[in-house]
This record gives structure tokens, C-alpha cells and sequence, in this order.
């Protein structure tokens, strides 16, 4: 998708969206599809990788809670690690498709469900094991998943157990592919920006790799945060103190005695 800018350009930004380029060494479908997502980007205003890297999310979904189905309590937002015991399509009076999914760990079973999405029954087979972060809900007195975000599971995770990143999105391109185009390209491109700021608080700068950040990193943002706290803090106590002192200034004035009258 990405090709070689003629002529250089900016650090971390030499690679652009070419059409030329694009396609080149994969079947029709696939070339066919990888065009369609370059057009996306194009219309959000993405032509380059640098473009990728400062596109930012606009919230993030906190699903870095790893609970178990014993542990899982209404209301929470959490992810689960867990094997598929059944999956079947379940036709409603409405006429909507539901995919009903039964998660198993070894603590116990929950149910996980998705509206109008049949084709998911071609990946989420018995015996798969999956990943799935949402909120926990409520079906007929049972705690359950509504349509939550899933993947199968692997050391890499994109979409869940972890901060995932929300972004703006556009037609043909939705949230789940911009996780997966973003995050290797964070991963290999962000190392090589400059930045402004001292290496200790560097990792805070870039405002979306808090979805991918260490326990490092981690560290370094709360420090920043905690600083920058304390700083208004102390920018309120100065104003307090310099309001106090004027007002008190005025009323000492104002009840000195007047030796001219």
C-alpha cells in the first residue's frame, strides 16, 4: 500500500499512498480490496505514513481488565479469554439474524451474542479460542456479551485486552481494519520520530500509543500527569494568594483616614 515518495520528504513521512504501487504481487479480490482502503484513507485525509502516525483516536475503550466467567460482574467492561463450546445463528421474530455463542474457560460458561452478522459463523467454529472485550450485560436474569469486540487469541492483540484506540472512521473503512493497518505502523515507524520532549517524558507525546505503551511508558505519562496537576494546582494558590492580598490591600486603603477632609 505504501510506496517510496520521490524526492525524500519529511522524517517518518517518506512514504506515501501511491496508486501505482498499489496491488502489486496480490490476487484480484485482495488488490481490489487493499484500492479500496487507500481511497478510505485518502478521504480522511491520510496519504502518507506520517499521516497514520498523527491520526489520532478520538477515545479509547478500556478493555485491559482480564476477568474470568466466575469473576464477571453486570456492568463491567473486561475481557475474557475463552474457547468456543457452541455457535449457532438464531432467527428471531423480528426477522433479525442472531449469532449465539457459548464461551467456555475453566471457571464456567457465558453467552456472547451478534445481531445481522451470519457470516461470523465462518470464524467463530467450536474449539477456537477467542478473546472477547465488552461491557457485561444482562439477558433473562444470565450475565452476557453483546456484541463485543473479539479475535482470536494470540501474544499480538489488536482489538482487545488491552486500551484500543477509537478512531474516525469512513465509508469501506471501519475501526477493526484501522487498529490492524495503525498498529504496525506505529510499532515501526513512531521509534524514528524526533520529539521535543525530554526522553524520560517521550513516550507521552505521542497521544495514541497509549494503546500500546509499556509499563515503562505507563509510568512516564502518570509522572507528566501528576506534574502538570501539581503545576495547576500551584498556578491556583498563586492567583488565590495575589486576589487575597489586593483585596486586602483595598480595605486597608479604604479605611485610612483621610488627612486632607
Amino acid at each position: 500500500m505504501f510506496a517510496r515518495r520521490s524526492g525524500g520528504g519529511r522524517r517518518g513521512g517518506g512514504r506515501c499512498l501511491d496508486p501505482s504501487a498499489v496491488g502489486h504481487g496480490l490476487a484480484g479480490g485482495e488488490r481490489q480490496r487493499v484500492a479500496r482502503q487507500r481511497l478510505a484513507l485518502q478521504r480522511l485525509g491520510v496519504n502518507s505514513i506520517r499521516d497514520l502516525l498523527y491520526y489520532f483516536p478520538h477515545r479509547y475503550d478500556d478493555f485491559s481488565h482480564l476477568k474470568t466467567t466466575v469473576e464477571l460482574q453486570y456492568g463491567q467492561e473486561v475481557t475474557l479469554v475463552a474457547t468456543i463450546h457452541d455457535a449457532q445463528l438464531v432467527p428471531t421474530r423480528r426477522g433479525l439474524k442472531l449469532i449465539k455463542v457459548i464461551l467456555a474457560d475453566e471457571s464456567g460458561f457465558v453467552e456472547a451474542t451478534w445481531f445481522n452478522q451470519p457470516y461470523l459463523l465462518r470464524s467463530l467454529t467450536k474449539g477456537k479460542r477467542i478473546v472477547v472485550s465488552g461491557r457485561v450485560g444482562q439477558f433473562m436474569g444470565r450475565l452476557n456479551f453483546q456484541s463485543p469486540e473479539w479475535e482470536y487469541w494470540s501474544e499480538d492483540l489488536v482489538h482487545t485486552g488491552r486500551l484500543a484506540p477509537v478512531y474516525g472512521v469512513t465509508e469501506g473503512l471501519t475501526v477493526r481494519t484501522l487498529r490492524r493497518i495503525i498498529k504496525p505502523i506505529i510499532s515501526d515507524w513512531a521509534p524514528r520520530l524526533s520529539d521535543c520532549l525530554p526522553d524520560t517524558t517521550r513516550p507521552v507525546s505521542y497521544t495514541h500509543l497509549r494503546a500500546h505503551e509499556t509499563v515503562l511508558d505507563l509510568v512516564c505519562r502518570l509522572l507528566l500527569e501528576k506534574k502538570k496537576n501539581n503545576t495547576l494546582q500551584n498556578n491556583h494558590r498563586i492567583s488565590h494568594n495575589i486576589i487575597q492580598h489586593d483585596h486586602t490591600t483595598y480595605t486597608k486603603q479604604a479605611t485610612l483616614p483621610n488627612h486632607n477632609s
